[in-house]
């Protein structure tokens, strides 16, 4: 077989490119046992199609957002619409209490499950034990403040 290029300098092939492979200009030609194959440019590599893809959803969302802007419906500013309540209505001057005893468990209930994802995870690598421990722990810390809030409400 004729000698195609001169050997790749290295870097510019992939990591995992097959022994023999040559590069001239923006050609890259494997050689495998069935004969050489011609792949085109080093556009398939790098950063380049990162880049492109980049510029690209940024052209269209920009176009997008220009052309819904151009053709979209004008509202028309009033002082209702104006006023620091969405709706126009008069604020009252009491400004309204969150329960934050209900905020809290809410929150509690959050890390519970936002921390059992990574625990199954373990009890899917194996690790049965590890993971059961872990998961009766989460259920006393959530119950535990549940059941004494509950107890402070009374209800």
């Amino acid at each position: 077989m004729p000698e195609i290029g001169p050997p790749a300098p290295p870097g510019r092939l992939p990591l995992f490119s097959p022994p023999g492979a040559r590069v001239t200009g923006l050609l890259k030609v494997y050689t495998y046992p069935s004969g050489p194959q011609v792949w085109w440019g080093y556009m398939a590599e790098g950063l380049y199609p990162l880049g492109i893809v980049f510029a690209l959803s940024l052209l269209i969302t920009s176009v997008l957002y220009l052309a819904g802007r151009a053709l979209g419906a004008r509202g028309s500013m009033s002082e209702a619409g104006l006023s620091p309540y969405a709706c126009g209505e008069h604020m009252p001057p009491i400004r309204p209490r969150m329960d934050m005893s209900k905020f809290f468990t809410y929150v509690l209930l959050f890390l519970a499950f936002d921390i059992t994802v990574p625990i199954v995870a373990l009890a899917i690598l194996g690790h049965y034990l590890q993971a059961t421990v872990y998961l009766a722990i989460i259920l006393m810390a959530i119950s535990t403040p549940a059941l004494y809030l509950r107890e402070l409400v009374g209800r």
